[in-house]
């Protein structure tokens, strides 16, 4: 009886460990049953939104005096005097430079007198004509006399003007080139005179910019050393492009120039330009290569669509996207290696107020 009990027992004990040894695998699906879907990629997007563009350009600039021009003599002749204070200011009219003029002097001296014989003559000829005692083409002769030697005056003066140097400005003269009895001729270069109480700026703009600059416009430079920015403002351009450099050139005038800036120094001007008030913009990081081009992923109706665009200004963030967006199209930024197009996802985070520009 016991030995009975016992096999009953050693069967029963069998069969829980075999059901118990079996896996939920190893056992047969119900028919109709649904396998579970994954869910779909959850990304964070951006809604895009116009905002102006404005672009910065770099170029190279130059400094240069308000006003400078190489004095030079307009006779030749001998320097008899100087007076070329180099590094010192002059006034307007002063007188720099004196030729030799004794000769000059000695004809005009001359010329004075005849003047005076001349009017004489003309005085007694209106005098006679009154009593008919001479005719009036006799008078008209020493009228014409009177004229003539004017005229020889009028002409000796000018060429003593021509032996004088005299400042056409306000300004702080050079440094001498010539020296007291210097032969000198037309052209020859005695000293340069500045204005360096203001300052002009000089520089090119690539054609592209051309229209943008304009009188009025504001720029920042700095000078060659990496010192501090200062501000110009722009005065007038050329009236055409350089089809030589394919530049305009623009200047400026440097407003409350400092004395530690020099005419001829190197500036790295620097532009803001205005550009489309209706840009678009997105991260640079939403941009996806592809042959022959770049795309974005747009959001739309919870499924992701590769966009092919064509890309604009590029920032330090952001790049402009010319074509392929809409404003209010949401571009996914983050979770890109995940999606394919067509794919299912989930928007978590927009941003409706991304108006970054670059």
């Amino acid at each position: 009886m016991s030995r009975t009990r016992l096999c009953v027992c050693l069967a029963l004990l069998g069969g829980l460990v075999f059901l118990a040894s079996c896996a939920p695998g190893d056992r047969p699906e119900r028919s109709g049953q649904a396998r579970a879907t994954p869910a779909a990629p959850r990304v964070e997007g951006r809604v895009i939104r116009p905002a102006p563009r404005v672009e910065a350009v770099v170029v190279a600039g130059t400094l240069r005096a308000l006003e400078e021009t190489a004095l030079a003599p307009e006779a030749s002749g001998r320097v008899v005097s100087l007076h070329l204070p180099e590094g010192g200011p002059v006034r307007q009219g002063e007188l720099l430079v004196k030729l030799f003029d004794d000769d000059l002097q000695a004809q005009l001296a001359q010329a004075r007198a005849e003047l005076a014989l001349a009017r004489q003559n003309l005085t007694r000829q209106s005098a006679l004509l009154a009593i008919d005692a001479v005719s009036q083409a006799e008078v008209d002769a020493a009228s014409l006399q009177v004229s003539a030697a004017e005229a020889g005056i009028e002409i000796l003066q000018a060429r003593l003007r021509q032996t004088e140097v005299r400042a056409p400005f306000d300004g702080v003269i050079g440094l001498r080139q010539v020296s007291p009895g210097a032969m000198v001729s037309p052209g020859t270069v005695v000293a340069t005179l500045r204005r360096v109480d203001r300052l002009r700026l000089d520089f090119p703009v690539p054609e592209r910019y051309a229209p943008q600059v304009r009188p009025g416009l504001q720029v920042t430079f700095t000078t060659g050393d990496g010192g501090p920015s200062y501000l110009a403002t722009v005065t007038a351009t050329e009236a055409a492009v350089d089809p030589s450099t394919r530049t305009l050139e623009a200047r400026c005038l440097v407003d409350g120039a400092p004395d530690d800036l020099l005419p001829g120094a190197y500036a790295s001007v620097s532009l803001s330009l205005p550009g489309n008030p209706q840009a678009l913009f997105v991260p640079t990081q939403a941009l996806i290569p592809q042959e022959g081009g770049e795309c974005v992923i747009v959001a739309r109706g919870g499924k992701a669509v590769f966009v092919p665009v064509r890309t604009g200004t590029r920032g330090a963030a952001d790049i402009e996207i010319c074509e392929g967006l809409s404003a209010g199209d949401t571009v996914v930024v983050t979770g890109l290696q995940l999606l394919k197009d067509g794919a299912e996802l989930r928007v978590g985070t927009v941003d409706p107020e991304a108006t970054a520009t670059p």
